[in-house]
Protein backbone atom coordinates (compact mmCIF):
# COMPACT_ATOMS: atom_id res chain seq x y z
CA UNK A 1 0.00 0.00 0.00
CA UNK A 2 1.19 3.63 -1.17
CA UNK A 3 0.34 6.68 0.75
CA UNK A 4 0.54 10.08 0.51
CA UNK A 5 2.01 10.75 -3.10
CA UNK A 6 1.29 14.64 -5.07
CA UNK A 7 -0.18 13.90 -8.06
CA UNK A 8 -2.10 16.22 -10.56
CA UNK A 9 -3.67 18.79 -8.15
CA UNK A 10 -4.46 16.23 -5.87
CA UNK A 11 -3.23 14.04 -3.11
CA UNK A 12 -3.51 10.04 -3.04
CA UNK A 13 -3.37 9.33 0.58
CA UNK A 14 -4.03 5.53 -0.24
CA UNK A 15 -3.52 3.42 -2.80
CA UNK A 16 -3.83 -0.45 -3.08
CA UNK A 17 -4.14 -2.53 -6.31
CA UNK A 18 -6.37 -5.30 -6.41
CA UNK A 19 -4.91 -7.03 -9.35
CA UNK A 20 -3.17 -6.34 -12.42
CA UNK A 21 -6.51 -3.76 -14.22
CA UNK A 22 -8.15 -2.81 -10.79
CA UNK A 23 -6.93 -0.26 -7.96
CA UNK A 24 -8.72 1.89 -5.08
CA UNK A 25 -7.48 4.92 -3.62
CA UNK A 26 -8.04 7.43 -1.36
CA UNK A 27 -7.89 10.35 -2.52
CA UNK A 28 -7.96 14.42 -1.29
CA UNK A 29 -8.25 17.53 -3.83
CA UNK A 30 -7.80 21.21 -2.37
CA UNK A 31 -11.36 22.78 -2.23
CA UNK A 32 -11.67 24.93 -5.31
CA UNK A 33 -14.82 27.11 -5.22
CA UNK A 34 -15.35 26.53 -9.13
CA UNK A 35 -15.58 23.08 -9.35
CA UNK A 36 -19.68 22.32 -8.64
CA UNK A 37 -19.47 18.98 -8.72
CA UNK A 38 -16.93 19.17 -5.59
CA UNK A 39 -19.68 21.25 -3.81
CA UNK A 40 -22.32 18.78 -4.88
CA UNK A 41 -20.92 15.86 -3.20
CA UNK A 42 -18.55 16.53 -0.12
CA UNK A 43 -17.58 13.71 2.13
CA UNK A 44 -17.06 14.21 5.51
CA UNK A 45 -13.19 15.00 5.45
CA UNK A 46 -13.76 17.98 3.15
CA UNK A 47 -12.22 17.12 -0.45
CA UNK A 48 -11.30 13.07 0.44
CA UNK A 49 -12.87 10.59 -1.94
CA UNK A 50 -12.64 7.03 -2.27
CA UNK A 51 -11.51 6.03 -6.21
CA UNK A 52 -11.64 2.43 -7.94
CA UNK A 53 -9.57 2.55 -11.00
CA UNK A 54 -9.37 0.39 -13.94
CA UNK A 55 -5.55 0.49 -15.25
CA UNK A 56 -5.23 3.89 -13.54
CA UNK A 57 -8.22 4.96 -15.38
CA UNK A 58 -10.79 6.69 -12.87
CA UNK A 59 -14.10 4.85 -13.19
CA UNK A 60 -15.53 4.81 -9.93
CA UNK A 61 -15.69 7.72 -7.31
CA UNK A 62 -17.84 7.93 -3.80
CA UNK A 63 -19.31 10.18 -3.17
CA UNK A 64 -20.55 10.87 -6.68
CA UNK A 65 -23.52 11.34 -8.77
CA UNK A 66 -24.31 7.18 -8.27
CA UNK A 67 -23.26 7.55 -4.63
CA UNK A 68 -24.19 11.21 -3.44
CA UNK A 69 -24.03 9.69 0.11
CA UNK A 70 -20.89 7.34 2.09
CA UNK A 71 -23.13 7.23 4.60
CA UNK A 72 -25.77 4.49 2.63
CA UNK A 73 -22.45 2.32 2.29
CA UNK A 74 -21.61 2.63 5.96
CA UNK A 75 -25.47 1.70 7.16
CA UNK A 76 -24.76 -1.80 5.14
CA UNK A 77 -22.04 -2.25 7.58
CA UNK A 78 -22.94 -5.75 9.38
CA UNK A 79 -19.76 -6.39 10.78
CA UNK A 80 -19.65 -5.19 14.48
CA UNK A 81 -15.78 -4.42 13.93
CA UNK A 82 -15.91 -2.25 11.40
CA UNK A 83 -19.05 -0.35 12.55
CA UNK A 84 -17.64 -0.45 16.04
CA UNK A 85 -14.24 0.85 14.41
CA UNK A 86 -15.67 3.75 12.50
CA UNK A 87 -17.75 4.72 15.83
CA UNK A 88 -13.93 5.25 17.56
CA UNK A 89 -12.06 6.91 14.32
CA UNK A 90 -15.43 8.67 12.67
CA UNK A 91 -13.56 8.28 9.72
CA UNK A 92 -16.14 7.18 7.29
CA UNK A 93 -13.98 7.70 3.89
CA UNK A 94 -11.22 5.18 5.49
CA UNK A 95 -14.06 3.01 6.45
CA UNK A 96 -15.43 2.70 2.81
CA UNK A 97 -12.23 2.30 1.44
CA UNK A 98 -11.48 -0.64 3.57
CA UNK A 99 -14.85 -1.99 2.66
CA UNK A 100 -14.17 -1.58 -0.37
CA UNK A 101 -10.87 -3.04 -0.94
CA UNK A 102 -12.25 -6.30 1.14
CA UNK A 103 -15.27 -6.77 -1.34
CA UNK A 104 -13.19 -5.78 -4.21
CA UNK A 105 -10.72 -8.73 -3.39
CA UNK A 106 -13.21 -11.07 -2.67
CA UNK A 107 -15.36 -10.02 -5.93
CA UNK A 108 -12.02 -10.72 -8.15
CA UNK A 109 -11.56 -13.91 -6.59
CA UNK A 110 -14.97 -15.12 -7.47
CA UNK A 111 -14.90 -14.52 -11.08
CA UNK A 112 -16.11 -10.69 -10.70
CA UNK A 113 -19.88 -12.12 -9.25
CA UNK A 114 -22.29 -8.66 -9.32
CA UNK A 115 -23.64 -10.42 -6.15
CA UNK A 116 -20.33 -9.68 -4.05
CA UNK A 117 -20.38 -5.80 -4.61
CA UNK A 118 -23.01 -3.54 -5.18
CA UNK A 119 -24.33 -3.52 -9.16
CA UNK A 120 -23.74 0.43 -9.01
CA UNK A 121 -20.11 -0.54 -9.19
CA UNK A 122 -19.72 -4.03 -10.73
CA UNK A 123 -21.17 -3.43 -14.15
CA UNK A 124 -19.18 -0.32 -14.74
CA UNK A 125 -16.01 -2.42 -13.83
CA UNK A 126 -16.84 -5.28 -15.65
CA UNK A 127 -17.82 -3.12 -18.73
CA UNK A 128 -14.19 -1.28 -18.89
CA UNK A 129 -12.44 -4.43 -18.12
CA UNK A 130 -13.82 -5.60 -21.14
CA UNK A 131 -12.42 -3.02 -23.14
CA UNK A 132 -9.08 -4.29 -21.65
CA UNK A 133 -9.22 -7.10 -24.35
CA UNK A 134 -9.28 -10.51 -23.04
CA UNK A 135 -12.12 -12.89 -23.68
CA UNK A 136 -12.75 -13.92 -20.28
CA UNK A 137 -13.98 -10.16 -19.15
CA UNK A 138 -16.35 -10.08 -22.29
CA UNK A 139 -17.69 -13.67 -21.77
CA UNK A 140 -18.49 -13.05 -17.79
CA UNK A 141 -19.47 -9.59 -18.48
CA UNK A 142 -22.27 -11.34 -20.42
CA UNK A 143 -22.88 -13.96 -18.44
CA UNK A 144 -23.49 -11.44 -15.54
CA UNK A 145 -25.89 -9.69 -17.13
CA UNK A 146 -28.10 -12.47 -18.25
CA UNK A 147 -27.82 -13.99 -14.28
CA UNK A 148 -28.44 -10.37 -13.18
CA UNK A 149 -31.52 -9.66 -15.82
CA UNK A 150 -32.88 -13.35 -14.86
CA UNK A 151 -32.23 -12.96 -10.93
CA UNK A 152 -32.26 -9.76 -9.47
CA UNK A 153 -34.31 -6.69 -8.17
CA UNK A 154 -36.71 -4.12 -10.21
CA UNK A 155 -33.78 -1.59 -10.02
CA UNK A 156 -31.07 -3.70 -10.99
CA UNK A 157 -32.94 -4.82 -14.51
CA UNK A 158 -33.72 -0.90 -15.13
CA UNK A 159 -30.03 -0.62 -13.88
CA UNK A 160 -29.23 -2.78 -16.55
CA UNK A 161 -31.83 -1.26 -19.06
CA UNK A 162 -31.11 2.74 -18.91
CA UNK A 163 -27.30 2.31 -18.94
CA UNK A 164 -27.10 -0.06 -22.16
CA UNK A 165 -25.92 -3.00 -20.75
CA UNK A 166 -28.82 -5.58 -22.39
CA UNK A 167 -27.18 -4.24 -26.17
CA UNK A 168 -23.79 -5.79 -24.85
CA UNK A 169 -25.84 -9.40 -25.01
CA UNK A 170 -25.20 -9.59 -28.81
CA UNK A 171 -21.73 -7.80 -29.48
CA UNK A 172 -19.98 -11.26 -28.80
CA UNK A 173 -21.98 -14.02 -30.01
Amino acid sequence: MKEHVKKDNHIILKLNEINDYISIKIIHSPFDHKNKEYESYVCSERGTRVVICVRNEPLVTIPSALFPSVEVITQEIKDPTDRYEYNQKNNLTETIFRRLLSNLIIWSENDYNTQIIDHKIAFPLLKKLREVGETKFQIILQQEILKAYATSTFQVKEFLKREGYLKLIGDFF
